[in-house]
């Protein structure tokens, strides 16, 4: 069952700031949905930063014997 979302819109007839309808919206998150929205605003600040999601599949590959060290790669391709 899917579990209804506060209906806060920005600008609405209710006098609310910004930072009110954001905290608004944050309060209905899960746990999950509010460090998905953690991620998804530190990508927007920092692109080239990675998620915890990337961290684990790259901690992952590294246990697995699945990865290769940056000079190994680079020898590999010529560069």
């Amino acid at each position: 069952a899917e579990r209804a979302r506060p209906a806060f819109r920005w600008g609405t007839l209710w006098a609310m700031t910004a930072k009110e309808a954001l905290l608004g919206i944050v309060q209905g998150l899960t746990e999950e949905e509010a460090e998905d929205l953690i991620d998804l605003l530190n990508m927007h600040e920092d692109p080239d930063e990675l998620t915890e999601d990337e961290f684990a599949e790259i901690r992952k590959s590294r246990a697995s014997g699945d990865s290769r060290d940056w000079d190994d790669l680079k020898l590999e391709l010529g560069l």
